[in-house]
């Protein structure tokens, strides 16, 4: 029984963590909008299975990069508060890991719903 209480504990504590980002990131606020359109998009246009697939593995990268790049900020400002220039490279590594994810993701999604935006005209 205290196997399932220690689970349920880390999922609340999961949970927490997801609110705390959404509550604090406005990077991640815009990106989960985003993706939340672009998979209603998904079951309007009927995209085929393993394409929705693929959509949802993207936002889900994009999301998780996000939640990394906001962990790594704010243990770097612990350690080093001041910004010293291996700090604003490290973080402007971080981000541009999302920026590439993100980028790569929309690729992805122009690939896919482009079929089917074209069979509109």
């Amino acid at each position: 029984m205290k196997r399932i209480s220690l689970l349920f504990s880390s999922f609340k504590n999961a949970t927490k963590g997801v609110r705390l980002i959404f509550a604090t990131e406005q990077s991640f606020q815009i990106q989960l909008v985003t993706g939340g359109v672009v998979l209603g998009l998904g079951f309007v246009f009927h995209v085929r299975p393993l394409e929705f697939i693929a959509l949802v593995l993207m936002i889900g990268a994009v999301l998780v990069l996000e939640m990394l790049n906001s962990v790594l900020e704010r243990v770097i400002d612990t350690i080093k508060p001041r910004m010293h220039p291996a700090v604003r490279d490290i973080k402007d590594v971080m981000a541009g890991s999302v920026l590439v994810a993100a980028g790569i993701s929309v690729l992805v999604g122009v690939l896919i719903f482009w079929p089917y935006v074209l069979a509109l005209f």
